[in-house]
């Protein structure tokens, strides 16, 4: 077999992969951040853990943003290759560039399995969305730096869905800490990656 037929035949299973492990990371990453919020606060009712949420994110992350951080680190990499100082600055800026695009996709994902319509999706995407970018851009350029100077191409995504757990567990942790307002929305610290 050539280099090339092994290189196509190993990037067939890459997506499916990655997409997989991204969900599972997504679904366990939630899991935890209730874990850190119920043990900080008190939560009304029984505050069990909502499993149905932690599937909700896990399906997002198999479905929607599983396959953009593949499609996108494969993306970045066929535009700035290398792992050369140039080339890893210029996927961070064109990362960050993206991530409006890849923020909203997995907030709106995770809104509409929870059953909210169209129309207040949007409306949710208009309050939060800045917001959020803005807060993901604290974290992830140095998140994307460490994933891209170190990181070989194949394992990218899935690192940093890792660094992006990581980061939804601290939110979580963060949020916990707050008091808690009933007519805030509260968006899951999970998808701001």
């Amino acid at each position: 077999m050539t280099t090339i037929k092994v290189v196509r035949y190993a990037a067939m299973g890459a997506l499916p992969r990655t997409a997989a492990l991204i969900g599972l990371e997504m679904a366990t990453g939630d899991s935890i951040e209730q874990l850190v919020h119920r043990r900080s606060v008190e939560l009304d009712g029984d505050g069990a853990w909502d499993a149905g949420r932690s599937v909700r994110l896990g399906l997002t992350g198999l479905m929607v943003t599983g396959p953009f951080a593949h499609m996108l680190f494969r993306g970045l990499e066929s535009i700035a290759p290398g792992t050369s100082t140039t080339a890893v600055v210029k996927k961070v800026c064109l990362n960050a560039a993206f991530m409006p695009c890849m923020i909203g996709a997995t907030m709106s994902t995770a809104w509409l399995l929870e059953g909210r319509r169209p129309q207040e999706v949007a409306k949710l995407l208009r309050k939060e969305l800045i917001t959020v970018c803005y807060t993901g851009l604290a974290f992830w350029p140095a998140a994307n730096i460490v994933v891209y100077k170190t990181v070989p191409i194949t394992f990218r995504p899935a690192v940093s869905s890792g660094f992006g757990g990581l980061w939804g567990i601290f939110m979580a942790a963060k949020v916990a800490r707050a008091k808690a307002d009933p007519d805030e929305v509260h968006l899951d610290a999970g998808i701001l990656c």
